[in-house]
């Protein structure tokens, strides 16, 4: 009897439901329209300021991106839910931010959530540090998180990496070589979370043009925030 309680605990805890993500999920379809066109023409304008200008910046909201994921998941990435994450949003809170997303595996269907520090790397690229991992209510190794993602991720053959930051799994987003072209280079240069929301800018330079001495120094001295994550598997304790 106590073994089945003490089951019965195990399995309430891991399948329990998480309210914010609940609350997301469950927005009207209406809010939900709304938010995806606004992201849809600010991601158009940004892809027409990169091409154009030498500075771009945009702000987006956590409700434009939840919306997009809402809208786009299941169409355009089949095979991520085929690998067991499905429904994913993200929760922005002043400078903190979660990943939320339903497993759906053999073992378990419940919703995961993983805390995250993204930052810039000194290389440009868009790093997204697991700092926690639950499932439903229950603590999570992250590894096991991690290398669900990494499977999924893996069947998109994605310019992503993996490393380690401070022992935490971190997934590194090669943005130079996903946004840039033959004819022009584009860089991510600042990322700002703020309440509900995310501020990016970046750059746009000319492939052929001659680099500017005293823009290369500036680059090569900037010590911007960013996370000393070491090459590595997203394997973590």
């Amino acid at each position: 009897m106590t073994f089945a309680v003490a089951i019965s605990a195990i399995y309430w805890t891991a399948t329990a439901s998480v309210p914010e993500y609940d609350q997301i999920i469950e927005r009207e379809p209406e809010a939900v329209e709304q938010d995806l066109q606004q992201f849809e023409s600010q991601l158009a304008a940004l892809y027409s300021d990169a091409q154009k200008r030498p500075d771009w910046s945009t702000v987006v909201t956590a409700g434009q991106i939840n919306a997009w994921l809402a809208r786009r998941w299941t169409n355009d990435y089949p095979r991520l839910k085929a690998a067991g994450v499905d429904d994913p949003r993200v929760l922005i809170r002043g400078e903190d931010v979660t990943l939320a997303f339903r497993v759906d595996r053999s073992w378990i269907d419940a919703v995961a959530t993983i805390g995250v520090r993204p930052f810039l790397s000194d290389e440009g690229e868009l790093g997204v540090e697991m700092l926690n991992a639950h499932v439903g209510r229950a603590a999570m190794p992250l590894a096991r998180l991690a290398a669900l993602l990494e499977d999924a991720l893996m069947r998109y053959q994605l310019p992503v990496r993996w490393a380690q930051t401070d022992g935490h799994p971190t997934l590194l987003v090669n943005v130079p070589l996903v946004a840039s072209d033959d004819d022009q280079q584009r860089r991510l240069e600042a990322l700002e979370l703020r309440d509900g929301e995310i501020y990016l800018s970046g750059s746009t330079v000319d492939s052929n043009a001659e680099p500017d001495d005293a823009a290369s120094d500036d680059i090569e001295s900037d010590d911007a925030a960013s996370g000393d994550a070491t090459e590595s598997g997203p394997s973590a304790e």
